[in-house]
């Protein structure tokens, strides 16, 4: 159990730095900089473009920033796969630490988990991939790079989830499963056999107390069936 539940927060703690570095790659304007001149220096976001002017002049320093008004479909594309990206890995990684908190393990959410890490995987791996094919390779900056290795962290997770569902535990026993549930979904009808008599063999002998309780049930029995014979 303890195994298991490290892979778990494994996973967890995977998706929570992924979440950091994809929330870092949006929100950030270093996706690619040109650098116009010693003191001038482009860069472009997903969102907007910012000039960081580098002057003696210190009037003249600074950054300004502006929101894109007009963009190409690519870009657009890029910007709609890596916020869904975004906002199902923050759903996922609140989801995740809630269920392993507070609510039993179930295998069918457990696939769930596991089918959501790998379409935001999806998701991410077009936004980068789209972005990279139409921008200048030369000049990609720092967001990008955290992109990629969002991207890159939120493929363990899924994989960690799924070597859980191979490694099963003695007797094939997850989480919130009990030995008597096991046995019913498990086990052969020989097995649970043999296993209701390994259960039964560690029971203790009668005491005498017990015994006198039986046998006085024993004898109500036997008073109450003679009193029911019909009379001849």
């Amino acid at each position: 159990m303890q195994r298991q539940r490290a892979f778990v927060w494994a996973a967890i703690v995977l998706c929570i730095v992924a979440l950091l570095f994809q929330f870092l790659a949006v929100c950030l304007p270093h996706w690619e900089q040109h650098k116009i001149s010693a003191k001038k220096t482009i860069v472009h976001g997903l969102f907007n473009t910012c000039e960081m002017l580098d002057d003696d002049d210190d009037d003249k320093d600074g950054t300004i920033c502006w929101m894109h008004s007009t963009i190409p479909a690519w870009l657009d594309v890029t910007r709609t796969f890596e916020m869904f990206g975004l906002i199902l890995l923050f759903i996922t990684a609140i989801l995740l630490t809630l269920y392993l908190l507070l609510i039993q393990w179930k295998i069918v959410l457990h696939t769930i988990f596991i089918a959501t890490l790998f379409n935001i995987v999806f998701f991410l791996l077009i936004g980068i991939s789209v972005y990279g094919h139409n921008a200048d390779g030369d000049h990609l900056h720092v967001a990008y790079a955290f992109a990629v290795i969002a991207t890159i962290l939120t493929i363990v997770p899924p994989v960690l989830l799924i070597v859980m569902c191979c490694c099963r535990r003695k007797d094939n026993l997850w989480i919130d499963q009990d030995r008597e549930m096991c046995d019913r979904n498990y086990l052969t009808p020989t097995e649970m056999q043999t296993s209701a008599s390994r259960r039964s063999s560690k029971v203790g002998p009668m005491s005498d107390l017990q015994e006198q309780r039986a046998a006085s049930r024993m004898s109500q029995q036997a008073a109450d069936g003679q009193e029911k014979e019909p009379l001849q």
